[in-house]
């Protein structure tokens, strides 16, 4: 694997969105950033929108990969992007390649950030802005370039009780991951046959690409054999696009598989290509819906009730169910900022609290997961 995982060329109409609002929350032990773009529409709206957890190859950021184009969709969409910063890996021969996940890709033994909880990190995003917006539950869907796309294929593989689906260019599934689905996951990936740094076949870091499609149809029980389409070949950039459809009568988990002939390691937009990879993107996720029994199950085991709501007299009780035993309570303003990091005690409250009038949120942290709820101090 390359050091650099990223060779996407942006279209110049692909400008930085001006909504976009750097967050940062603290989470194993490091101070973790993202970006979340929210549409306007959000709010006019007033109902529950899917979240799009955006992420970047190695090497790359945030700032950069918030522009292929999903801010530019989610505004006529509705639905809110989120596009997390991963870390440089502390071991100096390691950093040398840049921000990286923890993404199960390895070549030749090494992993960058290996001992990062990127996979907790991710849902505890997830978490912090369903605390903080009308979030849908049942479509929350993760997408990736690159070692972006190893990660996304990771959480398809362990979290699938929250992630509703994944879309995945240039990235399969990890060496160093056991792949466990919750259930059927649909996914869409697309692919260079001509990609020099994650090969369309011989990957030395994770499945090839036909073995990653093979891997998700059989899992989710699709229906065989795909239906075929070459997409039209209009923009002479050397390239074809073959697209591989794989319905699915059983449990509706589809497979969607483009294949595009002749192109190495980056990301197509049109008119300079055939296809526009973040719009087929979006159409293939706002399709699927996650209504996992285990899933539903979590997010009801999830649940933190706050009194009073508005704060009152500087003191927030708080309680959460049984099965969830929290060690630390953190409360953060809607910047991220961290203002106090405590104990959880047993009286389950928290006193003397001086805040200034906004939007608060309680962070309750067990040895394996975090929770959130939202208060307001008025």
């Amino acid at each position: 694997m390359r050091s650099v995982l990223l060779t996407i060329a942006f279209l110049g109409a692909m400008c930085f969105s001006t909504r976009a609002q750097v967050m940062s929350m603290s989470y194993g032990g490091k101070t973790r950033q993202f970006l979340v773009h929210v549409p306007s529409i959000y709010a006019q709206q007033n109902v529950p929108v899917p979240l799009l957890l955006s992420l970047h190859g190695m090497g790359d950021n945030m700032s950069n990969f918030s522009q292929v184009g999903f801010h530019q969709i989610s505004d006529t969409a509705n639905f809110i992007v989120v596009t997390p910063q991963a870390l440089t890996d502390a071991d100096p021969f390691l950093s040398l390649v840049g921000p990286s996940w923890n993404s199960g890709a390895s070549m030749f033994g090494f992993s960058p950030n290996s001992g990062v909880d990127d996979v907790g990190f991710l849902i505890a995003v997830a978490d912090t802005l369903s605390a903080m917006y009308q979030i849908d539950q049942s479509r929350i869907y993760c997408t990736g370039f690159s070692m972006g796309a190893y990660m996304s294929n990771r959480m398809a593989c362990q979290r699938g009780d929250r992630i509703a689906a994944i879309a995945t260019v240039s990235g399969t599934i990890g060496n160093m991951v056991q792949c466990n689905p919750w259930g059927p996951m649909p996914a869409c990936h697309f692919h260079g046959t001509s990609d020099q740094t994650v090969s369309f076949s011989g990957n030395q870091s994770g499945m090839d690409a036909q073995e990653l499609v093979d891997y998700w149809v059989a899992n989710n029980l699709c229906d065989t054999p795909a239906i075929y389409t070459a997409l039209p070949n209009t923009a002479n950039d050397g390239f074809t696009v073959d697209h591989y459809y794989y319905p699915n009568t059983v449990n509706g988990a589809e497979v969607e598989f483009y294949k595009v002939n002749g192109a190495d390691h980056t990301w197509l937009f049109k008119p300079t290509n055939d296809i526009s990879y973040s719009v087929e993107i979006w159409k293939f996720l706002r399709r699927q819906t996650n209504t996992a029994t285990a899933r539903d199950a979590e997010l009801n085991s999830r649940t933190v009730k706050i009194w009073p709501n508005p704060l009152q007299n500087g003191t927030l009780r708080f309680e959460f169910p049984p099965s969830f035993q929290p060690e630390r309570a953190t409360i953060t303003n809607a910047t991220g900022q961290v203002l106090l990091n405590q104990s959880v005690t047993s009286t389950h409250e928290i006193e003397g609290l001086n805040l200034p009038a906004g939007i608060y949120f309680l962070q309750l942290q067990s040895s394996e997961e975090r929770i959130t709820a939202r208060f307001i101090q008025d």
